[in-house]
């Protein structure tokens, strides 16, 4: 296994996005990319960060390829990779690090953000929801009021019958992204330095 490290080049450039529903809300036919479909609104929680770090897994042996295929729900590697229009498994779930704006895959594990710089809430609009300029501003206030002024954070969302329902990250400058050393390449260079 490939293992890559991936940290922003900018400070306070991460943006946390939490998406919350109600649970009564979910339908088993919603997608899971196409979230303006779903019934009923979504909390949006922004958390901006000053730095942060993920990994991603690229699988190298025959076994972990197979595995992350099957994860997928993909026959073959090379169905995965003409369905996302790449050569590599690396092409698809890297981030292109010249870019300025990145929505980090769901396999990038986050190793750690800190020195939060605040929450945000929206609520956003979705399938046939016409809900007011007020009632968004009452269900924003409502869940900044338990999350943030009464302290309960995420408990207090699910007191309120939100479901936290996906988490990504958003980072907005160009970005590092760092092979890390193997276990055995660790070793050997260690092992040669004495």
């Amino acid at each position: 296994m490939k293992i890559y490290s991936i940290e922003p080049t900018y400070k306070k450039s991460i943006c946390e996005v939490e998406l919350w529903r109600k649970s009564s809300d979910i339908l088993p036919t919603d997608s899971d990319t196409y979230r303006f479909n779903w019934n009923g609104p979504i909390l949006r929680r922004e958390s901006w960060w000053r730095w942060g770090e993920w990994t991603i897994d690229i699988p190298e042996t025959p076994e972990e390829i197979q595995e992350f295929l099957e994860d997928k729900g993909c026959a073959t590697l090379e169905d995965y990779l003409e369905y996302h229009g790449a050569e590599t498994i690396e092409e698809v779930l890297l981030p292109d690090q010249d870019e300025d704006e990145h929505v980090l895959p769901a396999e990038a594990e986050c190793k750690y953000c800190w020195d939060g710089q605040g929450d945000e809430f929206t609520i956003e609009q979705t399938r046939d929801l016409n809900l007011s300029r007020e009632d968004c501003e009452r269900l924003k206030k409502e869940a900044l009021r338990v999350y943030a002024d009464e302290e309960m954070f995420e408990e207090g969302l699910i007191q309120l019958g939100w479901d936290h329902y996906s988490t990504v990250y958003e980072i907005y400058c160009t970005l590092k992204v760092t092979l890390q050393e193997s276990e055995d390449e660790k070793y050997k260079r260690e092992v040669s330095e004495f």
